[in-house]
């Protein structure tokens, strides 16, 4: 997902990946992706122009219990919605903000299974591409609207081989418990049923 800041064609946007810099009083926190102050100078909102941007990417499954207890299954955008509003929680609660926010704004990349970003990822992507064609004034719409579909082709390619890593792994995992359950099952067979030409006696 760190491939998103730098694919900008010719306007490469200076940023740091798991970077815990911006949180001087909180030493256990990092950021995935640290857009630095000044960087997307030709964005058009003020919070993106002037200030960082403290990029959280985060997976959302729709298909989730408590996303579906919320309704995630009739209305889109709700799993998405959560995770923004959770890491809003855990980074920038009311009376504990973790970071300066004249100098950052956060932002949260939520991208649901499905590919369906939250509104907060929709408007990096839209800041993001205006920054690439120059600015409001500095590229056409279509020029723009190029941009923004590689960006989310980007997005959606980087969720789906995340998901199928994480699938990946929990299979290995899985195996790997079963095989050793398989061991301690023939383990303790040997030693409680001794075998006499091949028949099963037993011991008692």
């Amino acid at each position: 997902m760190s491939q998103v800041p730098q694919r900008q064609g010719r306007r490469r946007v200076k940023h740091d990946v798991e970077s815990g810099a911006p949180f001087t009083g909180e030493r256990n926190l990092s950021m995935d992706i640290v857009i630095r102050p000044g960087a997307l100078t030709n964005a058009s909102s003020p919070g993106y122009h002037n200030k960082g941007i403290l990029l959280d990417v985060t997976h959302a499954d729709p298909q989730a219990q408590v996303h579906l207890r919320n309704g995630s299954a009739t209305s889109d955008g709700i799993a998405a919605q959560a995770s923004e509003a959770r890491k809003r929680q855990h980074y920038a609660r009311p009376g504990h903000v973790s970071f300066d926010e004249r100098r950052f704004k956060l932002t949260t990349l939520a991208v649901e299974s499905f590919g369906r970003l939250g509104e907060e990822g929709y408007e990096f992507i839209d800041e993001l591409a205006t920054h690439a064609v120059g600015g409001r004034d500095g590229g056409t719409m279509a020029l723009k609207g190029v941009f923004k579909e590689r960006l989310l082709q980007i997005v959606s390619v980087a969720t789906q081989v995340a998901i199928s890593r994480r699938v990946q792994r929990y299979k290995l995992a899985l195996r790997g418990r079963q095989d050793a359950e398989n061991r301690r099952t023939r383990s303790t067979s040997d030693q409680s049923t001794p075998m006499i030409w091949g028949w099963s006696v037993d011991a008692s």
